[in-house]
């Protein structure tokens, strides 16, 4: 459940994003989280306003990354998910820039 992926997750903090607030868990803790459960319904909206490409990862059921999206500056990626379901923002070289742990509310995040 959403609680285990919490826990399991190092340096847990929380940031505002636009409308909400979503949990950031920097990249530490990537190895240990995985998605679980499907039963409640969100969305999530990336908006890349950095100077470069970013990567948008599902993890997946058994913990790795499933790429959905190649974000150019300037762009906006949004995608339905569970509150159960991490996401990782990657560097165009697959350097971690951060986690996203979804909660019930519709999210936008701001990449910069």
């Amino acid at each position: 459940m959403l609680k285990s992926i919490l826990a399991a997750s190092l340096a847990l903090t929380m940031v505002t994003m636009i409308g909400a607030s979503a949990a950031f868990a920097g990249c530490q803790g990537e190895g240990q989280l995985h998605s679980e459960q499907y039963s409640i319904r969100t969305h999530m909206k990336f908006i890349n306003s950095s100077g470069s490409t970013k990567r948008i990862y599902w993890i997946n059921y058994q913990g790795m990354r499933q790429l959905y999206s190649t974000l150019s500056p300037g762009r906006t990626y949004r995608v339905d998910t569970f509150v159960t379901h991490p996401w990782v923002v990657t560097q165009i070289s697959g350097a971690c820039y951060g986690l996203y742990l979804p909660n019930k509310f519709s999210q936008t995040i701001n990449l910069n």
